[in-house]
Order: C-alpha cells, then structure tokens, then sequence
C-alpha cells in the first residue's frame, strides 16, 4: 500500500499538522509519498525531502494556487 500525504503549508515552511500526519502516516506503512501544491513552494518541497522514509516528493506548482486551502486540492 502507498500513502500520499498533501502537505499543507504557507508557501514556506510545512504546518505542523502536515509533520503530524506524516507520523500518523509512518505507522501503516512505510511506503509514503508528499504532494506539495502551491505557487513557489520549493522551500515546502526542500523541507518535504527531510522526513525520514519518506519515498517521493510530488510537487505541483501553478500561479493561480496561492492561498488555495488543502481541503479545496482534495
């Protein structure tokens, strides 16, 4: 099984919540991916890659996507 985790951010840094569903994530299964989706969130992607175990990172970057809320990517 494959997770994906949809990183919420500010366009810099991870959310705390982002951090804690990633633990949550890490303890069915070790097989887990990071979307990170905003405008200019190379900073988020970069912090993305540090979790431990964590097998991609997905970023999806477009203009029009700053201050979209996670709930409106899902």
């Amino acid at each position: 099984m494959s997770i994906l985790v949809i990183a919420e951010h500010d366009g810099a840094v991870l959310h705390a919540n982002s951090h804690s569903t990633y633990e949550a994530a890490q303890k069915i299964d070790s097989n887990i991916d990071v979307l990170v989706f905003g405008n200019d969130c190379g900073k988020v992607a970069d912090e993305a890659k540090t979790l431990p175990n964590c097998q991609n990172i997905l970023v999806a970057q477009a203009d029009n996507s700053a201050g979209e809320l996670v709930e409106n990517i899902a």
